[in-house]
């Protein structure tokens, strides 16, 4: 999805909302941010976001699929939920409607986010050059400061801690 489609489903989203007279609030996580607030990239797969109510967006978010034949019909889902943090860190965004309140990850969020999850065969890497610039971090312990903000109990994996290394030439 690029950016305009991001936010045409956005805005259709809010009319089936509209349409039944809820009120939602979706927090998006991962490249959907990337798409939105850096334009760092041209699209992304979906939209990973923590949603609430849940059940009712999306079936809705279905109904837009349909609508707008999209080729995912879970363009939105909340897969994101397994990093989820105690701490996060929303920021409101200018996505905003009537019936769907939008709200994105903040840079800080997504960086640690992204160093947790360093998968591979994904833009994790890309996206994390691309904030560690935005946040201008220059230093390994700058980098673990945020992480341990956001995930204070979790450890880094192999791969985490090997694109961290590489990403500012130091060891973990």
């Amino acid at each position: 999805m690029t950016k305009d489609q991001i936010i045409l489903a956005l805005a259709e989203l809010n009319k089936e909302l509209k349409k039944q007279n809820v009120h939602g609030e979706i927090c998006i996580m991962g490249g959907a941010v990337m798409c939105l607030v850096f334009n760092s990239r041209e699209s992304t797969q979906d939209i990973d976001a923590i949603m609430a109510p849940t059940e009712i967006i999306q079936k809705a978010a279905f109904n837009v699929s349909q609508t707008l034949n999209l080729e995912n019909n879970f363009w939105i889902n909340d897969a994101v939920k397994v990093f989820e943090s105690d701490y996060s860190q929303f920021l409101d965004s200018k996505f905003s409607y009537s019936h769907l309140n939008v709200l994105t990850a903040s840079p800080e969020y997504m960086f640690a986010m992204k160093s947790l999850a360093a998968r591979s065969g994904t833009n994790d890497e890309d996206d994390l050059i691309f904030l560690k610039n935005y946040l201008k971090l220059t230093k390994l312990d700058q980098a673990m400061r945020i992480i341990n903000k956001f995930y204070p109990e979790q450890k880094l994996n192999i791969s985490s801690q090997a694109l961290l290394k590489d990403l500012f030439n130091s060891k973990i």
